[in-house]
């Protein structure tokens, strides 16, 4: 009730930027009742499900009153907004920024409020997305609170459900989920930061293995110190599915064998001395994954090296057939555009997009992805090493191909058309980096951008 009374004294306050000696007086006072109301909450007389009933039902309390509150401490609510309503018009907010003429019809009350209105939307596609839903409603500002706040009630279902697992006396969970910043920032300034606080306990509880107590090592200090113990050695041309079948085993499967904690928490200090990032046990045989690093490799590569340049132009075919096939060839003007450009300009990008591209998408990106996968598959009891293989070119796949919406922005269907075509030649390099090592993916990226910078922009 205390701090019930603090939040609604906030709301009644209302402009909290021009109160500030108040409402620190106030949050002080909420913030030392919070912390005997902790201590006191871990009492064990209280039975679990009654206390995370009591806690949910206290952050959906808290959270009520300060609703209503006005963006005085920041104006970040109103930037998601303007990026909504401009998806929600079936235009780019990456390509427009709030000051373009294009948008001028657009223009209200929102968008006099904007700072930085030079500047295009930095968030991401589905952020972008929830927050087009909140700008095609009646009272948008109030929409997007209430989506906020659900998000932020929904990481305290999630913490509990956590701290359930892990052990931990659910009392320790109300330093989230009745704190008082965390219920002005997320429920009454609306920060988009809800949504991430979810989908990161979401992540971590599904890589929590079930039924293990507050004195064995979790799952997340594992994403600290190492994955998946699959094995290395060898050479950079050995997969995930190689190493597997080779008998070299995962983690989940040599912690199986541990017969006490103390056993298990020998064999993860082992596992950690050991890793390495990218980490060489997910089977990328060397650090890089590379096929030139190894020896026994180095060869195959370099007389395999014309395949991946064929596999490379290929791809940039098949892109621009689809393209003409599905979406009327707007890709031809975007080519036309490249061969105006520099001769050095074109050069420099060809050297430089491969190179970057694959280290991020394929060697960071994919690399985590396909972790991830193979720890949560070892966590259901199903640990299969060619499943995160494929999640993972499928996941590099998409995030390639969202990445290069801004290429052609505003021609019709402008995140279909990427996810298809640059899509495509995701899953292609991402096959490459798994079978054949990171230098295969960059061959054949370079390849297939030659051929679109000089082959095709010539041609058009």
């Amino acid at each position: 009730m205390p701090l019930l009374a603090v939040n609604v004294a906030l709301s009644i306050t209302s402009d909290l930027a021009h109160h500030l000696v108040l409402a620190l007086a106030l949050l002080g006072a909420a913030f030392a009742w919070l912390a005997w109301m902790a201590r006191r909450l871990e009492s064990p007389r209280t039975p679990a499900r009654d206390m995370s009933r009591a806690i949910l039902a206290g952050a959906f309390l808290l959270r009520l009153p300060l609703l209503p509150l006005p963006l005085t401490l920041s104006d970040d609510a109103l930037r998601y907004l303007w990026d909504g309503k401009v998806a929600a018009a079936g235009l780019n907010p990456y390509a427009l920024p709030p000051a373009a003429e294009k948008l001028t019809f657009l223009r209200d009350e929102v968008w006099r409020r904007l700072p930085h209105r030079g500047v295009e939307t930095v968030y991401p596609p589905l952020a972008i997305a929830a927050f087009s839903i909140a700008a095609r409603l009646p009272n948008p500002i109030l929409a997007w609170k209430a989506m906020a706040a659900a998000a932020d009630l929904a990481g305290c279902a999630l913490l509990l459900a956590l701290a359930r697992r892990l052990g931990i006396p659910l009392a320790r969970t109300v330093w989230y989920a009745w704190n008082p910043l965390v219920a002005i920032e997320l429920s009454g300034m609306a920060h988009v930061d809800a949504l991430g606080v979810a989908a990161c306990l979401a992540t971590v509880l599904c890589l929590v293995r079930p039924g293990r107590g507050a004195g064995a090592p979790s799952p997340p200090s594992l994403a600290l110190g190492g994955g998946p113990s699959l094995e290395g050695g060898g050479g950079g041309l050995r997969t995930l599915a190689q190493s597997e079948a080779e008998g070299e085993g995962s983690l989940a499967r040599k912690l199986t064998h541990c017969r006490t904690p103390r056993e298990e928490v020998v064999m993860l200090a082992r596992i950690r001395s050991k890793v390495r990032w990218p980490p060489r046990r997910l089977g990328l045989g060397t650090p890089l994954n590379s096929a030139l690093a190894a020896p026994d490799t180095r060869h195959a590569f370099w007389r395999s090296l014309w395949l991946y340049l064929l596999a490379g132009v290929a791809t940039a075919i098949t892109m621009m057939g689809l393209d003409l096939l599905l979406f009327s060839g707007v890709s031809q003007e975007y080519v036309r555009a490249l061969g105006a450009q520099p001769v050095l300009v074109r050069c420099l990008v060809v050297l430089y997009s491969p190179i970057v591209e694959e280290l991020e998408f394929r060697l960071i990106f994919a690399t985590l992805v396909a972790w991830i996968a193979l720890l949560a598959l070892s966590r259901l009891g199903r640990p299969s090493p060619s499943l995160a293989i494929w999640l993972s070119i499928l996941a590099s796949a998409l995030y390639f191909g969202l990445a290069h919406v801004g290429n052609l922005p505003n021609v019709p269907h402008p995140y279909l058309r990427a996810i298809t075509l640059d899509g495509v030649a995701g899953i292609v390099l991402g096959w490459l980096y798994w079978r054949r090592g990171l230098e295969a993916a960059i061959a054949a990226h370079l390849a297939a951008d030659v051929f679109i910078y000089f082959g095709l922009a010539s041609l058009l």
